[in-house]
């Protein structure tokens, strides 16, 4: 099997066909992370997530910790999941879930910082609360708290997935790029691998970078039936 490969920070239509078209598993879109350069608007993330998709499922990348907000946002829009930045508990992750319904992914961010997981005491009650997925991420400042280019440890990745075991719910996102893929895939096989910056070229989704990271995964052979709404 391949790996997953999300890619993060959509902002038009051209950007989420040419994923669709490429057989690109989950396109993340941006909203409520204030000033956040790829965030978007009710209307536009509306008018993204109502697309006829064949393969790719859409994440709604948010730090929203308001359920009114997020109600508003599954209200008006289709989304496969959410993928939650800032640090939210358990707690509130099994608000969610409860609120919405199991159908709806739950993707949650754990930061790493010097070769430690900031969440890691609140793993196991993460996956309790109902947490899908994992999404490894280095973490800088609260002010900066994803998408920084910076590659996880070697050495944290195996001691993190000898311990945890978490193969098929975790995604390796950092620096990620055509060239390490198939070595990280090969060591730890995780769910799959969050791409931002490698995926571009002067800040728009480029089909030949894109090309290469898939490329690097191997084969993708997918059917183009269109996802059902779940909303």
């Amino acid at each position: 099997m391949n790996p997953a490969i999300k890619i993060c920070g959509l902002v038009d239509s051209t950007e989420i066909n040419l994923l669709d078209q490429q057989g690109v598993d989950y396109a993340g879109l941006w909203h409520g992370i204030p000033q956040g350069r790829y965030n978007l608007e009710l209307a536009q993330l509306q008018q993204l997530t109502l697309r006829k998709l064949h393969h790719t499922k859409v994440l709604l990348v948010t730090m929203s910790q308001d359920l009114d907000f997020l109600s508003r946002a599954l209200n008006h829009c289709d989304v496969h999941g959410i993928q939650f930045h800032g640090f939210p508990l358990p707690g509130f992750i099994r608000q969610v879930k409860q609120q919405f319904g199991g159908q709806l992914k739950i993707f949650n961010v754990l930061h790493v910082q010097r070769q430690r997981c900031v969440e890691e005491n609140l793993i196991a009650r993460y996956l309790d609360a109902g947490t899908d997925f994992f999404i490894l991420d280095s973490f800088q400042s609260k002010e900066h708290i994803g998408s920084t280019g910076i590659r996880l440890d070697g050495h944290f990745l195996h001691r993190f997935f000898d311990k945890w075991n978490l193969q098929d719910k975790a995604m390796i996102a950092g620096g990620i790029d055509e060239t390490c893929i198939a070595d990280l895939y090969q060591q730890h096989q995780p769910h799959g691998f969050d791409i931002d910056s490698a995926a571009r070229h002067q800040g728009r989704i480029c089909p030949e970078r894109l090309g290469k990271l898939l490329s690097a995964t191997g084969p993708r052979h997918y059917t183009s039936v269109a996802h059902a709404s779940i909303y």
